[in-house]
């Protein structure tokens, strides 16, 4: 029975730990949570040890799942492989097609609002940090122009703005080390319209996919990180 801390969280009484380790960091990821989106994340919310997985953290589960390590590859065939759900983000995408205003809103979305939270464009104003094209501010990013599912690479401006430039060009590594395409599939929106998404990390046949996709498959897993390793964000 997990130990009860403040009024809002609990600490499991004993828990396993997923270690990632190189030459420069050790880092702690959770045993996965299983459900929706929101079920994913609200659980993780109320873990007073972890935090969600996001960004460079997640291209570091896609590396540990392809590793040799026994506990890892566990992962990959019962958390990122395609027939049981893929890996989910704790991120939220509305995608548009709206003319003059094409592109992709992530915003961080570690409570599970997700699909129930209305998003909307945002209007880019000095105060939102532009890197290559690329422009942020808070816990929102804005990422200019329409895409398509197709191969990608590390410098795919979409993928590198969800899982930082390092997440990236990790999982294009992994993708290439293992024989697979990294594809991003992204949903076909209407000339006029948007659409609100959330993510997925997904091996499938292949291909190792990057997936803007609906959030209500319960079998799709999220991972937490213990605090003091857990990286910053975007």
């Amino acid at each position: 029975m997990a130990r009860l801390s403040g009024k809002f969280g609990y600490i499991p009484p004993s828990r396993a730990w997923l270690t990632y380790k190189n030459e420069k960091q050790i880092k702690r990821f959770s045993m996965p949570v299983r459900g929706t989106h929101s079920e994913c994340y609200q659980q993780l919310s109320q873990d007073l040890e972890v935090v969600p997985a996001d960004g460079l953290d997640l291209a570091l589960i896609v590396e540990g799942a392809f590793s040799e390590k026994q506990e890892w590859q566990k992962i990959r065939q019962e958390n990122l492989s395609w027939n049981k759900g893929g890996v989910r983000m704790p991120l939220s995408f509305l995608i548009s097609n709206i003319q003059g205003r094409e592109g992709v809103l992530i915003e961080k979305e570690y409570q599970g609002e997700e699909i129930r939270k209305q998003m909307s464009i945002p209007d880019i104003t000095p105060q939102w940090k532009e890197d290559e094209g690329v422009y942020s501010f808070t816990n929102r990013i804005w990422v200019p122009g329409y895409y398509i599912s197709e191969p990608i690479s590390e410098e795919d401006r979409l993928t590198r703005a969800v899982l930082t430039r390092q997440g990236a060009k990790i999982i294009a590594r992994t993708a290439k080390d293992n024989s697979l395409l990294f594809y991003r599939w992204i949903p076909v929106v209407r000339k006029g319209q948007t659409l609100q998404r959330v993510g997925l990390l997904l091996e499938c046949s292949v291909r190792l996919n990057v997936i803007f996709c609906y959030s209500g498959n319960r079998g799709s897993s999220a991972f937490g990180v213990q605090k003091e390793t857990g990286e910053a964000g975007f």
